[in-house]
């Protein structure tokens, strides 16, 4: 079982710590901000009926990228990040978007 299967298993009115501490017992070690992240993704895949959500594909789990509301649409970098961050996971990719915030990158 994967964690985003996992994590759509249980109750949308569990709390994230609660969801955290039954992975723990399975042998799954899933972070709050990631439980967020499956659950917001799971909902937009059930509105996704009007075609504007495009989806990215891991080996683990797939993830729904929403365009922007100003209907700009996703490019190939944008699509190419996004599956970056998920191979390195979505807690380290965060980590380094708030390093290169701070220090910058040239």
């Amino acid at each position: 079982m994967t964690k985003v299967d996992f994590v759509n298993s249980l109750p949308l009115d569990m709390p994230a710590k609660e969801v955290v501490a039954r992975g723990r017992k399975r042998g799954l070690a899933i972070a709050e901000q990631y439980v967020y992240v499956i659950r917001s993704n799971s909902r937009a895949a059930k509105r996704n009926g009007n075609g504007h959500a495009e989806t990215t594909r891991n080996a683990e789990f797939s993830v729904e990228i929403v365009p922007p509301k100003n209907g700009s649409g996703f490019n190939q970098s944008d699509r190419s990040f996004a599956q970056h961050a998920l191979n390195i996971g979505l807690v380290r990719a965060a980590e380094i978007l708030e390093l290169i915030s701070k220090i910058g990158l040239s």
